[in-house]
C-alpha cells in the first residue's frame, strides 16, 4: 500500500504587532508632549521680558558755570574754595618751612601763594617813583615775614577779595606782594582772545591766568628809509595764542599786545619766545591796558595756608 504524501497546511499569515494597546499608549504619550510644549510657549508669552543690562559709562561728568549744584539756595555765587587752585601742582610748605626759605634766600625769584588774611594800613610813599600817595604798609598775620608793595599795586587800589590766593614773590628775605588770584569754579584759564579785548574782567588789584607764547624783542625787518642811520624802534610784547618761530615771526595775529611788569618772575628778558601760563591784570598804563606780572610754572612755585 502506497503511503499517502503528507498534506499542506494552508495558514493565512498573521500580522505581527506590538503589545496590547501600544498604538493608543503611543498617541497619548505624544499629545502629552506636545500639550506641555505648548504650555510652556504660552508661559513664555505672558511673563514680563527681562530688563536690558545698563550702559555703563567711563566719561567724567562736568558741570557747566551755569549749572546749579544740588542743595544750594537761590542766591549769590558760593565764593570758590583756594584750595581748588594749584592743587595736586605747587607744593605746599608749612608756615616755620616757607618763613626759613625766604630768609635764607632758597625760594629767591619764585611765586609764592599765601591762603590767608592781608593787613593794609595806608602810609606816605618813600620813594619819588611810587608817587604822592596809594602806599600802604602791608602784613599778612601769622606769617612772620615782611611784606611790600609790588610796583604793579602802586598806587594801591583795593586788597583780595574773599576767596581769593594772595600772589607774592620771594625777595631779600621777605614777600613783594603781586595782587590776588581768585579761582574760577571751571577751572578753566582765561583765552587770550579775552586779553585782546574788553571782554577781560575788570577787576582792581585781581590777576588773571592766561595761556599762550610771550614774545619779547622779536627779529623783524625795519621798513623806514633812514634804517640806516636811525635804528627801527623795538616792538611791544606780544602774548600770542599759536606758537610763533624760534625768532619770534608770528604766525597769526590772534593775541594781544601787553606790556612786562619790571622784574617779572619766570620771565627771562633775554628770551625772546617763552611759552606758558602767566598771570596778567588791567593796567590802564600799560600798553594795550594789559600787564604781564609773572609767569606761573608750577614745580618752583610754593603755596602755604596762614593761619
Amino acid at each position: 500500500m502506497t503511503e499517502a504524501a503528507p498534506r499542506s497546511l494552508d495558514v493565512p499569515p498573521v500580522p505581527v504587532g506590538g503589545p496590547r494597546g501600544g498604538g493608543r499608549l503611543g498617541f497619548l504619550v505624544l499629545a502629552a508632549v506636545v500639550a506641555v510644549v505648548a504650555g510652556a510657549i504660552g508661559i513664555a508669552q505672558l511673563a514680563p521680558a527681562p530688563a536690558a543690562p545698563a550702559r555703563i559709562s567711563f566719561a567724567v561728568p562736568t558741570l557747566e558755570p551755569s549749572v546749579r549744584v544740588a542743595g544750594l539756595a537761590d542766591g549769590p555765587s558760593p565764593v570758590p574754595d583756594p584750595s581748588a587752585l594749584l592743587a595736586g601742582t605747587s607744593p605746599r610748605l608749612s608756615r616755620d618751612t616757607l618763613a626759613a626759605a625766604v630768609r635764607d634766600g632758597s625760594l629767591d625769584g619764585r611765586l609764592v601763594f599765601v591762603d590767608g588774611v592781608l593787613d593794609a594800613t595806608p602810609v606816605r610813599c618813600q620813594r619819588l617813583g611810587q608817587g604822592s600817595g596809594g602806599c600802604v604798609d602791608l602784613a599778612i598775620p601769622g606769617l612772620g615775614l615782611s611784606v611790600r608793595q609790588g610796583d604793579g599795586t602802586i598806587p594801591w587800589r583795593a586788597g583780595p577779595p574773599p576767596g581769593a590766593w594772595m600772589v607774592t614773590v620771594a625777595r631779600a628775605g621777605g614777600l613783594v606782594y603781586l595782587g590776588s588770584l581768585v579761582p574760577r569754579p571751571d577751572g578753566l584759564r582765561m583765552p587770550v582772545a579775552a586779553v585782546a579785548t574788553d571782554s577781560m574782567p575788570d577787576s582792581e588789584g585781581t590777576l588773571f591766568e592766561a595761556d599762550g607764547f610771550l614774545v619779547l624783542n622779536p627779529v623783524h625787518p625795519c621798513f623806514r628809509p633812514d634804517a640806516a642811520a636811525t635804528p627801527c624802534p623795538t616792538t611791544p610784547p606780544f602774548l600770542a595764542r599759536d606758537e610763533p618761530l624760534a625768532e619770534g615771526t608770528l604766525v597769526s595775529d590772534a593775541g594781544a599786545v601787553v606790556s612786562l611788569a619790571p622784574s617779572a618772575p619766570e620771565v627771562d628778558p633775554a628770551t625772546v619766545v617763552t611759552p606758558g601760563t602767566f598771570l596778567v591784570q588791567r593796567w590802564p598804563a600799560a600798553a594795550g591796558g594789559v600787564q604781564v606780572v609773572a609767569r606761573y610754572v608750577p614745580s618752583r612755585a610754593v603755596r602755604v595756608l596762614v593761619p
